[in-house]
């Protein structure tokens, strides 16, 4: 059976459902079609610019990795699109935690050697310091707006003037051996980098399969339920695990506004607002002062069918 490439599965749905709203950060509502196109315009820039793969899978050991590496340090808004962008340009993404400290995030680059880091504004201000070194690797600065008024990174390329250079289409054939790196949290000593096949982590971790042609996957996606709300963040496993089972799948997916403190009211504003089908977070950190607000007030939550919590202790009210 054919295996697929994330970024494929993608525009199959986007050929599907080009106006289905895919995901949903603060106020930004992005449509399947807009994806595709954000995500093959910043593929396009990575590829003119000589990222990509340099030794094929058949070739390398299996801890052996011959693509280059594009560390994300970031919130949630677009952070789905980041990653599949890289992957559509035979490109590693992996997480970075940005609530780790500039000494930490600066270890973490140096066991990484990324070729190149994308990161929303603030947290290239707050990371300064750490950003260009990375044992010299580091090529290309990509910054993200997230409204705020810092200054850009001395050298730093705007998403905005990556997506305008990338408009002319690059010769790039994904693999499904190509890799996701997920650094996990340290919870069990320092942070190491995982790294997945996305032909398997499709299947596996994000509610795919083998498709025998496209067809099933347009057929898949006729029809979508009600949103799926990712809380946690992005650069946890737990939020993209989320977020990419239910956009993989032609589903709108909310995804939780990490730039301000956790706040449980609007959390379940949002869930209210959007008429989540199924939310997920991560241990009590979330769950407790959720369940909290939900003791001060009432919200129409009727359209929920699910509320989960993975990737760290169980809840007390489970």
């Amino acid at each position: 059976m054919p295996e697929w490439t994330l970024g494929a599965v993608l525009d199959a749905i986007a050929e599907a459902v080009p106006d289905r709203v895919m995901t949903v950060s603060g106020d930004r509502r992005s449509t399947y079609r807009e994806a595709a196109d954000r995500t093959r315009r910043l593929a396009n820039f990575l590829a003119h610019n000589g990222f990509g793969a340099h030794t094929e899978r058949a070739e390398l050991q299996n801890w052996e990795c011959g693509q280059d590496v594009v560390a994300l340090i970031m919130h949630n808004d677009l952070y789905p699109d980041m990653v599949l962008a890289c992957l559509k340009a035979r490109v590693v993404p992996v997480n970075i935690n940005h609530h780790y400290t500039p000494r930490e995030v600066g270890e973490l680059l140096e066991y990484l050697s990324p070729k190149g880091v994308i990161y929303h504004r603030a947290l290239g201000a707050k990371f300064a310091g750490v950003l260009p070194g990375s044992k010299d690797t580091v090529q290309l600065l990509l910054s993200v707006d997230d409204g705020s008024d810092l200054p850009e990174l001395p050298g730093a390329v705007t998403l905005d003037t990556a997506l305008a250079a990338g408009a002319e289409d690059a010769d790039i054939a994904a693999s499904p051996d190509d890799l996701l790196m997920v650094c996990t949290g340290g919870t069990t000593g320092r942070p190491k980098g995982v790294m997945w096949r996305q032909g398997d982590i499709y299947v596996s971790s994000m509610n795919g399969a083998d498709h025998d042609a496209v067809e099933e996957i347009h057929t898949k996606v006729a029809n979508a339920g009600p949103p799926w709300f990712a809380v946690s963040p992005m650069m946890h496993a737990a939020g993209m695990w989320t977020a990419f089972s239910g956009l993989l799948s032609g589903q709108t997916v909310v995804l939780h506004d990490t730039k301000p403190k956790f706040d449980a009211r609007t959390v379940l504003e949002t869930a209210q607002r959007e008429k989540i089908g199924l939310m997920t977070m991560v241990g009590d950190a979330y769950a407790a002062p959720i369940v909290d607000e939900l003791d001060r007030r009432s919200y129409d939550l009727s359209s929920m069918y699910s509320m989960i919590s993975s990737g760290g202790r169980s809840p007390s009210w489970i």
